[in-house]
């Protein structure tokens, strides 16, 4: 009996999880680091974007690594990207991280990413200029409602220059979305360090660890990215937040595929024709609110790669508390799986 009770499980376990290929995992990765001065320099989002992109890739994914997006830009690659997983299958998976500047709209506690076209954040257009997190997030349920859709903000810098009167260098808290899984590496109404004296930050670093460990759930591999950012960073601590709407548990790095194979490069592609824009830009929120080619712009040249993994989905558990855990290139900036475009200009604290 007991015997027959085992294999009823595995039987259930087979055919209620979800085999997801490398043709439906995609990623954007955006660093912007040359802000102007009235804005704040950074110095780390591109190596960040490295490291994101790295990993990313190692684990199957079909990345697009963005540098010094402008808004146009970042705009452009997040429609690619919904278009990529809209024509996948419906257990698609998709990834976007950003490194940068981050900002909340006084009154409306809206979120913002400041492209790098940004000029001066005492610029009275700022929010017309700036890149709404909600017309993100509602350009990727739009376009592919059933995927799964991991949005991670590395932003809120301390470094951002910041009138009184202006923006907040910090995110309001986000509303909860379904089929949305969101992190940031700071906590509403907290700032991060860019950590200026290493070569990449700490989210990011432990981020892309954590994307390498396979055979772990996205709520445990984000549990152990906010316990080690706690515990590398002091004066003060840096504590990460996340908000899911998720409804299964994605395993993003499955234990099943550690020998990984061979990549099958993509084809280079030249300049995109413009793209239709996403539509209702800078929509005011209530105040208590919370594809294409993939590949490298520096000349504008794209290279893709894949690789096979698979992600499985089981049936979700209660996620943990929160609270208890304190390359060689063979074309220019392209590394890994991942392609980069190139669009160069030229511990928490309380904001």
């Amino acid at each position: 009996m007991k015997a027959l009770l085992t294999i009823v499980f595995l039987l259930t376990c087979l055919y209620s999880s979800t085999s997801v290929s490398a043709q439906s995992k995609f990623a954007l990765v955006i660093g912007n680091k040359n802000y102007s001065p009235q804005v704040g320099a950074l110095v780390n989002p591109h190596s960040d974007a490295k490291l994101i992109s790295d990993a990313l890739s190692e684990i199957g994914f079909k990345v697009v690594t963005v540098h010094d997006g402008d808004r146009t830009v970042m705009l452009r690659e997040v429609s690619k990207l919904a278009a990529s997983l809209a024509g996948a299958e419906k257990d698609a998976v998709g990834f976007l991280y950003y490194s940068g500047h981050g900002v909340s709209r006084p009154g409306e506690r809206t979120n913002y990413l400041i492209p790098i076209d940004v000029r001066n954040m005492d610029d009275p257009d700022i929010w017309w200029k700036a890149v709404r997190l909600d017309d993100v997030m509602d350009e990727l349920r739009r376009s592919a409602p059933d995927a799964s859709h991991f949005l991670v903000f590395d932003a809120c810098r301390t470094e951002l220059r910041v009138s009184t009167r202006g923006a907040n260098k910090s995110f309001a808290p986000i509303a909860r979305h379904n089929g949305v899984f969101i992190a940031t590496s700071t906590s509403p109404d907290y700032t991060a360090t860019d950590s200026p004296s290493q070569t990449s930050g700490p989210y990011a670093r432990a981020l892309a660890l954590e994307l390498r460990k396979p055979g772990q759930d996205h709520v445990n591999l984000f549990q152990n990215v906010k316990a080690e950012v706690y515990a590398s960073t002091d004066n003060p601590k840096q504590v990460g937040w996340e908000t899911s709407g998720l409804v299964h548990r994605i395993y993003l790095n499955s234990a099943a595929a550690s020998p990984r194979a061979n990549p099958i490069l993509g084809p280079q592609v030249g300049p995109a024709s413009p793209p239709t824009p996403l539509n209702s830009l800078n929509r005011r929120t209530p105040a208590n609110a919370a594809a294409g080619s993939f590949g490298t712009v520096d000349d504008l040249s794209v290279k893709n790669q894949m690789a096979p993994p698979a992600n499985t989905m089981a049936p979700a558990k209660s996620p943990p508390n929160a609270q208890q855990s304190s390359s060689g290139d063979n074309s220019p900036n392209i590394s890994g799986n991942s392609g980069t475009i190139n669009f160069n200009s030229g511990g928490q604290g309380r904001k």
